[in-house]
């Protein structure tokens, strides 16, 4: 939106201007070739940016699941907001962990429910490898949990 908006104000300028560019002995061609460059680039960078995101996301849930992995290891990364809301009933286990990554806590309920905990994010409950429930619950903690 903000390119948008910049390549419309500089189309702006350009039309309502050519009179004193052509004083100037500016070429317009020039210019339009120097806009074309700059928005090439410009969509090149949010292409670099995008991939930086998506790289640091899966990087953040590589040293999650490590974290969980090796008990000693205080957690520090918590589950994002945004990967939270993925989550949806009749999900298969595996598409939530490539979504969440590793829970911090398995728990099970009456031997056919098994609860998956997420600190600071909240529970996960499932039956025969599909979600049938989510409690969101922000201060779900160790200390919560032991009881």
């Amino acid at each position: 939106m903000k390119k948008v908006l910049f390549i419309f104000g500089i189309c702006y300028l350009l039309i309502f201007s050519q009179e004193s560019i052509k004083k100037e002995n500016v070429d317009l061609n020039v210019v339009i070739q120097k806009l074309n460059d700059l928005e090439k680039r410009i969509n090149e960078i949010e292409k670099k940016i995008k991939n930086i995101e998506e790289t640091t996301k899966e990087l953040k849930k590589s040293l999650r699941n490590l974290q969980i992995s090796v008990p000693s290891s205080p957690e520090v990364i918590k589950v994002s907001e945004e990967d939270w809301k993925l989550i949806k009933r009749g999900m298969k286990k595996e598409d939530v962990t490539n979504i969440l990554g590793l829970p911090n806590v398995i728990q099970t309920e009456g031997g056919q429910i098994e609860v998956w905990l997420y600190y600071g994010m909240g529970k996960i409950f499932f039956t025969q490898d599909r979600v049938i429930k989510i409690e969101t619950d922000r201060n779900l903690s160790p200390p919560t949990i032991i009881k």
